[in-house]
């Protein structure tokens, strides 16, 4: 057995957000994530992945944009975008804190122009409990 028939073919033809997207449609009434009182079936999350794409594309986003997300941690809107910026082409930051999973502190706005200005950021999507965070940072450039 060669190594790409050990690993399968998958991995040099497809991208990996067309296998989430191929995972999530198989069964589109299937519970996937779970936040709070968010809950997202496999067709809710395929959808909102797909309108964001179509949504970042209109707004100029496209093979090596770069997107900057500031959400509360793990919230769905950071992954419907990222994984949607991909399927662009596109790159993500996340610019909360350090770590994108963890709540123990925000980064000071501060740092996270910073991040915005080193990356090239040409877009800042913020979920609604980070919009007044993102009315002080700096607006990226476009």
């Amino acid at each position: 057995m060669t190594f790409v028939e050990s690993i399968g073919a998958w991995w040099y033809h497809s991208h990996y957000v067309h296998r989430i997207l191929a995972a999530l449609i198989k069964d589109t009434g299937r519970t996937v994530l779970i936040r709070g009182g968010i809950r997202l079936t496999g067709g809710m999350l395929a959808k909102s992945i797909l309108a964001d794409a179509s949504l970042l594309r209109r707004n100029g986003i496209g093979h090596g944009s770069v997107v900057a997300i500031l959400t509360q941690p793990n919230h769905p809107i950071m992954l419907t975008v990222r994984y949607a910026a991909h399927l662009l082409g596109a790159t993500t930051v996340c610019i909360r804190s350090d770590n994108a999973r963890s709540d123990d502190r925000m980064l000071a706005a501060d740092d996270q122009a910073r991040m915005l200005a080193e990356t090239g950021a040409c877009l800042l999507v913020a979920d609604s409990a980070s919009a007044e965070r993102a009315r002080v940072v700096p607006e990226p450039g476009v």
